[in-house]
C-alpha cells in the first residue's frame, strides 16, 4: 500500500506542477497582452492626435479661405445693390427706360427651323416704353433672380472645395 500512497502523492505534485505552470503561464500571457493593448492603445492616441492636429490645419485654412471669399462676396453683393438702387432711380425717374421690343426686333434667327443663327440678334427697335414703377421691378426681379445664381455659385464652390478636401486634393477654391 505504501507503493500505492507514493504513486498518489507524486502524480497529485505532478498535478500541482502542471497547474502551477499552467496559472504561471496563463499571468505571464496576459501581462503581455495588456503591454501590448496599452502599447497599440499609446500608439493610436498618438496618431490619432496627428491626425487631428492635421485635420484642424485643413480646417483653419479653410474657414479663412471661405471667409475671404465670404468677404468678397459680401462687398460684390453691397456693389451690385448700389447699381441696382441706381439703375432703378434712372428708371423711375425717367432718364433711362426700358422698352418692350417693337415689331420688327424679333430676328429672322429665333423663327428659323433648326440650324445656326446666321443674323443674329436684331437691335431693339422703337417699341412701347415700359411704366417707369414696373421696369423698377422689372429690375428688381432680375437682380434677385442674380443674387439667387450667384448664392447657387457659391455653394457650388464650398461643395467642391470640400470634396476636393475629402479626397485629398487640397484647398482650391477659384475666383
Amino acid at each position: 500500500m505504501k507503493a500505492l500512497e507514493w504513486l498518489m502523492l507524486q502524480l497529485a505534485g505532478a498535478a500541482l506542477l502542471v497547474l502551477s505552470a499552467w496559472l504561471w503561464h496563463a499571468d505571464k500571457v496576459g501581462d503581455a497582452y495588456k503591454a501590448g493593448q496599452a502599447a497599440a492603445v499609446a500608439a493610436g492616441n498618438a496618431q490619432h492626435a496627428a491626425d487631428l492636429a492635421a485635420a484642424r490645419k485643413t480646417e483653419t485654412g479653410l474657414r479663412l479661405l471661405l471667409a475671404t471669399k465670404d468677404e468678397l462676396s459680401h462687398n460684390k453683393e453691397i456693389l451690385y445693390a448700389e447699381n441696382l438702387s441706381a439703375a432703378q432711380r434712372r428708371v423711375v425717374s425717367g432718364a433711362d427706360r426700358l422698352r418692350c421690343p417693337g415689331v420688327g426686333s424679333v430676328s429672322n434667327a429665333a423663327t428659323a427651323p433648326a440650324g445656326p443663327a446666321a443674323g443674329g440678334l436684331a437691335p431693339d427697335g422703337p417699341g412701347a416704353a415700359i411704366v417707369p414703377e414696373v421696369a423698377g421691378d422689372i429690375l428688381s426681379l432680375a437682380a434677385d433672380t442674380g443674387r439667387v445664381l450667384r448664392k447657387y455659385q457659391r455653394v457650388v464652390e464650398r461643395y467642391e472645395a470640400c470634396r476636393a478636401l475629402n479626397n485629398g486634393a487640397g484647398l482650391a477654391l477659384e475666383d
